[in-house]
């Protein structure tokens, strides 16, 4: 396997639009921050590209930008958001012009973002090495919990996936988190990460390799019942604490390099009240490993029984993948909760998405 990574800052220069809160109209009034994307490449019988950005979702728009920017077509992308309430209002399209319109789409910020990812893409071509890949897991628990329910669910798991050269040099490292990354409210009008960009960059000092962040199963997860307050400081205390749960590298195992590297790209149908919604799942398989991309927000419980399906294999449910379509929620959780009142699949249909599952991923 062959891999690469490269990360540039979108940081704008003047004030914008946050997304995230509708209670939040303003415009931002500084930078906390800066606003990140990482594109880690991963070679093996095929290209595969992960890219993360520092938003609050991302949208299909976008990734026909990346690909029409690039050599990349679609299918070799899986793009993610860290899903930060506190970055540009421009991205998803479903929050930012739908759901929550307050004005058009600008074209410029929209089509610079993807030139720039674009050119991040030819970078890491041009910088691909043989690596071997390692992993890590350890957990975060105290730092986040259930929002609805400090005693409920929570995956409290911590993925660190290290790609490194024969000789010892980083050429990438993913972290896999679920939680919200809403430390800062509403009130917040700084441009910022959330407590992302604190761990990222202890990440990137110790490793010095870009850091892919990945957010997983978090629709019902969040600092709520674990901040402080809503501060910058805390916001930093957190993100500080997050870094400190997977610095320590003595026990990376060491993960077959002759892996072999597979991504699939599956369309769902199967939203009673909205026929017409088509959801793109992309499955990234390397070896045993699996990246789960779902387009959108999954409760804890609703990725539980995703992992089911793919028995002893190790599963990360990535959220915020190629698409943002709202919250997913389990048939089992609370039907009083914001989730439940604004969730895109009704709960019980979460046991026809499963059993289309079952007989759809014919790999399992």
């Amino acid at each position: 396997m062959r891999a690469a990574s490269v990360s540039f800052c979108f940081t704008p220069d003047n004030a914008v639009y946050l997304n995230g809160y509708e209670k939040r109209r303003c415009l931002s009034e500084g930078v906390h921050q800066d606003l990140m994307a990482t594109v880690l490449l991963l070679e093996d019988v095929e290209k595969t590209a992960i890219i993360s950005f520092d938003l609050c979702g991302i949208d299909q728009d976008l990734i026909q930008r990346i690909a029409g920017f690039s050599n990349f077509s679609v299918d070799q992308l899986f793009v993610c958001a860290t899903h930060t309430h506190a970055s540009l209002n421009e991205f998803p399209l479903y929050l930012s012009f739908g759901q929550l319109a307050m004005r058009s789409p600008d074209e410029n910020i929209r089509s610079e973002l993807a030139r720039q990812t674009a050119k991040a893409l030819l970078e890491a071509e041009r910088e691909l090495e043989e690596v071997i890949p390692y992993s890590k897991v350890a957990q975060a628990a105290g730092l986040y919990a259930n929002r609805n329910d400090p005693s409920g669910l929570v995956d409290r798991f911590l993925n660190l996936l290290l790609f490194q050269t024969h000789d010892g040099r980083n050429k990438g490292c993913i972290l896999h988190f679920n939680a919200h990354p809403t430390v800062l409210d509403y009130h917040n009008t700084l441009i910022s990460p959330d407590f992302i960009g604190t761990t990222r960059n202890l990440m990137t000092a110790q490793f010095h390799c870009p850091i892919t962040m990945i957010n997983g199963a978090c629709a019902d997860v969040s600092t709520r019942f674990t901040r402080r307050d809503a501060s910058i400081a805390e916001c930093e205390r957190i993100g500080t604490e997050l870094y400190h749960r997977i610095s320590d590298c003595t026990d990376l195992k060491k993960l077959d390099p002759a892996l072999s590297l597979k991504h699939r790209i599956y369309q769902a149908a199967t939203c009673v009240y909205l026929p017409e919604l088509k959801m793109d799942l992309s499955i990234l398989e390397l070896g045993e490993l699996v990246l789960f991309g779902f387009p959108g927000e999954i409760s804890v419980r609703f990725s539980r029984e995703i992992k089911q399906l793919f028995g002893e294999r190790r599963v990360l449910v990535c959220g915020y993948t190629n698409d943002y379509l709202g919250y997913f929620i389990d048939k089992e959780d609370a039907r009083d909760t914001y989730e439940a009142k604004i969730c895109t699949l009704q709960p019980e249909e979460s046991t026809t998405f499963i059993e289309w599952l079952k007989t759809t991923l014919t790999f399992l």
